[in-house]
Order: structure tokens, then sequence, then C-alpha cells
């Protein structure tokens, strides 16, 4: 066991460094690592921010996500130390990782193991625990409808993930049910939170003044917003 855990510990320094060292690497060695530590099996999923394959680790098989996102569709970025812009998505992954070393498995947010930037697009190697679905699937096998028990384990869990973020000036931005996957190997449901594509950084007293997400997962507020929006374009080009 000791050994095991050095071994762990010692693939997670490595994997830091990586993450750290990666814009200093050209797009072929990248791509070279990318293709001699991972297989890419069957996609998962697809969403407004890229595409995610199931695979695995080659060295060990440990299971992973595998997200291709787009250059064009990197919509959020910030600027590193050095000034050069970097996807949030990738930011915050790198923080959080950086943050809890050690945590793949552990916090609620799915780790990233490592990124490449293969110049026209980037690829999130991410834990992908198993057996798992999103909430959304979870319900439709529980009858579509959870009882209070398991409604509040859940509630619970999410809310203190999401407050753990808040202690670490993160903002998800697009929580919802294909976004909060179900870890069903226990008797008790277990949360993990993935797409980190439309987070940010939050400042103290910031002002946010555009809206990200899916306008249908919103508040009431929101959603009456838009409501006014769209019938106001609708009334002016009928005007037109």
């Amino acid at each position: 066991m000791a050994k095991e855990g050095r071994g762990r510990q010692q693939r997670v320094t490595q994997e830091k460094k990586r993450n750290v060292d990666q814009d200093k690497k050209s797009v072929a060695d990248q791509k070279r690592e990318f293709q001699a530590r991972y297989a890419e099996e069957h996609q998962l999923g697809e969403g407004g921010c890229g595409a995610v394959f199931a695979g695995y680790r080659i060295e060990d098989r440990f299971p992973v996500a595998i997200k291709h996102i787009p250059k064009n569709k990197v919509y959020c970025k910030v600027a590193d130390e050095s000034g050069k812009k970097l996807s949030v998505e990738v930011a915050i992954m790198v923080k959080l990782a950086g943050e809890a070393e050690g945590s793949v498995g552990i916090s609620a947010p799915v780790s990233l193991l490592e990124w490449f930037d293969l110049g026209k697009e980037l690829i999130l190697v991410l834990e992908r625990p198993v057996p798992a679905v999103d909430l959304q699937k979870y319900k439709a096998e529980n009858g579509r409808t959870l009882t209070e028990d398991k409604a509040k384990v859940i509630l619970k869990q999410l809310v203190d993930a999401v407050k753990e973020l808040e202690d670490k000036h993160i903002f998800h931005r697009d929580i919802k049910g294909q976004n909060i996957l179900i870890e069903t190997g226990s008797d008790v449901p277990r949360v993990r939170i993935i797409d980190f594509g439309l987070s940010c950084f939050v400042k103290q007293r910031s002002l946010y003044r555009i809206f990200y997400g899916n306008i249908f997962c919103s508040c009431f507020s929101q959603m009456e917003q838009f409501v006014s929006f769209v019938l106001e374009e609708i009334a002016i080009v009928s005007v037109c």
C-alpha cells in the first residue's frame, strides 16, 4: 500500500508539472505525448463548447474523459501571469488541481489530469468516475422522481461543492442536470461536477451583466428578462 501511495503521489506531481509547463512545448510534441499516454474510445457527449470521449490512461488503464475543445469555441479567456490569454476552463481546472494535490476521486469537481494545446483545439484529460451517470439519467433510472432522502443527500453535496468553489473565487455558471454526475458505486449517491467551460473567477463586488449558461436552466428573473428581450426583438423586426 505504501508503495502504491508513493507511486500515485509521484504521478500526481508529474501531472502537476506537465500542466504548468504545457505551453512551453510545441504542438507536435504535445500531440505525440497525448497519443502515447492515452487511448480514446467512444463519444460520451457533445455540447456548445466541445465533445467528450471516454478513454483510458495506457500506463494503468485508469478511466479518463477526453474533452476536445475547438479554439473557436473557447468563449471565456483569462490572462496568465505572463499576459498570455488562456482558456478559463483550463485555468480554473489547473488551479483546482494545484490547490488540491492528490484530489483525484476525492474532490466534488472532477480532476484535470493533463491538458494539451494542439493548435486548433485544446484537449483536456479529466478523471472519469465509474460507474456514474448524469443527474437526468439518474432520475430516469429512479422512476423520474427521487425520494426525499436521496434528494437531500444530493442537494447537500451540491451546495457544499458550490460553496467550496465560491471560497476559491470560482463560479461555475452552468450547473444543470447534464453537468452533475452521480456516482453509483455505493448505496449513497455521490455528486461530481463537470464542464467548467463557462466558469469564471469571481471578484468581490464585481457586477456581471452578461448571461452565460442555458437560459432554460436559469432562475425565473433571468428567464423573464430573456423573454422580454425576445419579444422586443420580434416587435422591432415586425415594425421594420
